[in-house]
């Protein structure tokens, strides 16, 4: 997967009880010829490009996609062929029987640093948060993540290491802090060279037994 401007996201489907779609329009008075990217964890992935005519937008079901493969974290990269004319790219998540919950992101360009105001574990709704984190580029990445209260006070600072991109993991929160209240802030650096490097982040949030939850991509820094 390239690191050229487009919409990246980093979590494009969760489990066999979801519905996710990615959504591209074309703002375009003109044809435009979208290119999408699935990751798997692994690295591999898969390109497949769609024609949209002036102004037209289409539905992706991303779960039917034959490479997807279920219950495993996929990132997604939409891009155009035409450099002078980006598309619009959205992503929306439908969960439980009957679709009674969903939350949808925008894409956004790899940053090495990603801050979040939102973050809470257990509590009286038993918030059950992770962290989905896209690594684009072909360098191995470490991902320093801080957990701040809500006075500033570091509660607690772990390293992820990411594999030679592209390559896309999870980070459950609440095995390291099972009851809280926080901002984290993720710093990307090579491995190799401990230089910035470009990762796209998002958080997930899910209480009430999973039903209810919304995500959101960070702010870049």
């Amino acid at each position: 997967t390239s690191t050229l401007p487009g919409d990246y996201f980093a979590l494009a489907h969760t489990s066999t009880s979801d519905a996710t779609y990615l959504l591209i329009y074309n703002p375009h008075p003109v044809a435009v010829t979208a290119r999408v990217t699935y990751v798997q964890p692994s690295g591999k992935g898969v390109k497949r490009t769609y024609a949209l005519s002036a102004k037209q937008r289409i539905g992706l079901h991303v779960n039917a996609d034959p490479f997807v493969i279920a219950n495993t974290p996929h990132a997604a990269v939409v891009q155009t062929q035409d450099a002078a004319r980006p598309l619009v790219a959205e992503l929306s998540n439908y969960h439980g029987s009957g679709w009674p919950a969903g939350e949808a992101t925008e894409g956004v360009r790899p940053s090495s640093t990603w801050l979040f105001a939102e973050g809470a574990t257990g509590l009286s709704v038993n918030f059950q948060e992770s962290f989905a984190i896209f690594n684009p580029s072909d360098e191995a990445v470490n991902v320093a993540m801080t957990f701040y209260g809500a006075t500033g006070a570091v509660l607690l600072t772990k390293t992820v290491p990411i594999s030679a991109g592209p390559g896309v993991t999870r980070v459950a929160v609440n095995p390291d802090l099972p009851t809280s209240e926080h901002s984290t802030r993720l710093v990307a650096t090579g491995r190799d060279t401990g230089q910035p490097r470009g990762i796209v982040a998002e958080r997930l949030m899910r209480w009430n037994s999973q039903i209810e939850g919304h995500r959101s991509a960070g702010v870049p820094a």
